[in-house]
């Protein structure tokens, strides 16, 4: 039996100043894990995931999304389609659609600060849709911005958020990664699973220990 949810009650988007989107809700069974997609039309703008648990009691859960993990420096004013995702970790998930208002005013250009902390961008993956049949390896490529780090992962989840993959790299194999601008997996990594969609994300951690992780993507497996 799918989670059900109610009283989904997500906050309206002011783009140039909120710093989160808030999500309200109620949910009939334990949740692990939350797909949030906005939408206009049939273009899907951005997606961000958050794997936090919520146990399912008369309570309202809430997920503040940070909203640098939703692009919407360049979406007009207007109202959007926000689908959301919910899964219980068991391959059991609602996906329920609702309208956002997002307000986009121009605002100043601030001077620009800078900061060594590394951040993920350009993150694409190809082929895709892919094939492990084809014996072709799998590309995940991205840039970071400060390439002094210590640490490089990509953790792969299934439709349902469940975690299936997680490959960390380190020392001169994370060099590699940094410097070519991808991460390459063996078709081997993905010739088990199940035709369907996955979720995938990358992180960094810094030669401060702290971790960075870049926005979601999806990868589509067909044989």
């Amino acid at each position: 039996m799918s989670v059900s949810i109610t009283s989904v009650n997500p906050s309206d988007i002011d783009a140039a100043s909120d710093t989160s989107i808030t999500i309200d809700f109620n949910v009939s069974r334990s949740v692990t894990g939350v797909v949030v997609t906005l939408v206009d039309g049939s273009n899907t703008i951005d997606t961000a995931v958050s794997t936090t648990f919520f146990p399912a009691d008369a309570n309202t859960a809430n997920i503040s999304l940070d909203s640098s993990g939703l692009d919407l420096s360049a979406v007009p004013s207007g109202t959007y389609n926000l689908y959301i995702v919910i899964s219980d970790g068991s391959d059991n998930a609602t996906s329920t659609a609702y309208s956002v208002n997002i307000t986009n005013l121009p605002t100043p250009t601030p001077t620009p600060t800078f900061t060594d902390k590394p951040q993920i961008e350009d993150i694409l993956n190809y082929p895709n849709p892919y094939s492990p049949v084809s014996g072709e390896p799998a590309r995940f490529s991205f840039t970071v911005t400060n390439k002094n780090v210590d640490q490089v992962t990509i953790l792969v989840y299934s439709s349902a958020l469940r975690l299936i993959r997680e490959y960390v790299f380190e020392m001169a194999a994370k060099d590699q990664i940094i410097n070519r601008g991808y991460i390459e997996l063996p078709a081997e990594a993905f010739a088990p699973l199940a035709n369907g969609a996955y979720f995938y994300s990358i992180r960094v951690k810094g030669e401060d220990g702290e971790t960075v992780r870049g926005k979601p993507g999806k990868l589509i497996i067909i044989k």
